[in-house]
């Protein structure tokens, strides 16, 4: 937040803000809260979509397929289900208010989603910018990749939608895992992704501590490297080496305060030095020798790569993650 709010000059912290309440909320089954709060969200910065699709999935699981399945309570739910939707469209009519009183709605759209642009822009830890380094999709047709990329990111989302769904019973546990990987999913496979969209998926992933903790350093420190061609172009390079570090040292702290458990395994610490020598060696080859003329994109290109590599690698274990806890709430429910 600090690192890109205020050295890139953003205000994302107020959309991650509507989005805590809105999943304090949820997990209190109070949706009514949930839903003004998560539109806040979205409505606040586009990136929040990230995070829809998990709540009305969870309310759904919730109304419909949770407790005594009878006609009345079918009919109650779709009570409830048309009673949300229509404090969802009021939220959405008084945000957009000014907009279609002045018939501008198409405008604020285009706006929102920049199409235009092209599947990316930069070169970002996403798997659009990585394919590129071996296919040039500026040799497809951009509406084309507007549609792959939107069947990619739903297929990323798949797993957590039908764990919920086949769920005996959803835990807060599945939902918040569920959060952290379809962000994700939104991050590494949609459209025209920014370096600084890293912080929608890493604010899901804390909330998922402890359960995940053994990953925060390394993903601390992967994160922080992803920004860096960003924060090099604005001339933020010593506040990015300074708050690398302390992010890291935090994160390390972090985990000596959380609850341990009894299997200690070595791998991610591992880890940890694999990526902080990785990190120390591009630093020193990208300061020391110039990039080549014909490649002048070549260490954002490898900075991407590696960045892509881990963020994946986190993507798949998550999913394995969430078929665990899955599994597990099954047997622990059929005893």
């Amino acid at each position: 937040m600090i690192i890109i709010d205020h050295g890139h000059f953003q205000y994302n912290n107020v959309m991650h803000g509507f989005f805590v309440f809105a999943v304090l909320f949820l997990l209190n089954d109070q949706y009514i809260f949930a839903i003004i709060f998560l539109v806040f969200c979205v409505n606040y910065k586009q990136m929040g979509l990230y995070y829809a699709i998990i709540f009305p999935c969870y309310v759904i699981k919730k109304l419909f397929f949770s407790g005594e399945n009878n006609l009345k309570r079918y009919l109650i739910s779709c009570l409830y289900i048309i009673f949300y939707g229509l404090i969802t469209i009021s939220c959405m009519g008084i945000v957009y208010f000014p907009w279609i009183k002045n018939k501008k709605l198409k405008d604020v759209f285009n706006r929102i989603f920049p199409v235009q642009r092209g599947i990316f822009e930069d070169k970002v830890a996403t798997f659009w910018c990585v394919l590129n380094i071996f296919i040039k999709l500026k040799n497809f047709d951009n509406n084309n990749l507007i549609k792959f990329s939107l069947i990619l990111t739903l297929l990323g989302c798949l797993l957590p939608v039908f764990v919920i769904f086949k769920s005996n019973k959803i835990t807060k546990k599945i939902c918040i895992k569920s959060l952290f990987i379809v962000s994700f999913s939104f991050y590494l496979f949609s459209y025209h992704v920014h370096e600084k969209t890293i912080i929608v998926p890493f604010v899901a992933f804390l909330i998922n501590l402890p359960h995940m903790k053994k990953f925060l350093p390394s993903f601390t420190l992967v994160a922080m490297f992803s920004l860096f061609p960003l924060l090099k172009r604005e001339n933020q390079i010593v506040p990015y080496y300074l708050a690398t570090l302390i992010y890291y040292f935090i994160s390390k702290l972090v985990n000596l305060l959380l609850p341990k458990k009894s299997d200690k395994k070595n791998i991610y610490f591992f880890i940890e030095i694999f990526i902080f020598i990785m990190m120390v060696l591009y630093h020193i080859i990208e300061y020391k020798i110039p990039p080549p003329e014909k490649y002048p994109w070549f260490y954002p290109m490898i900075n991407a790569l590696f960045c892509f590599c881990f963020f994946f690698g986190l993507f798949l274990y998550s999913n394995y993650s969430l078929i665990k806890i899955s599994f597990k709430e099954k047997i622990k429910n059929k005893d």
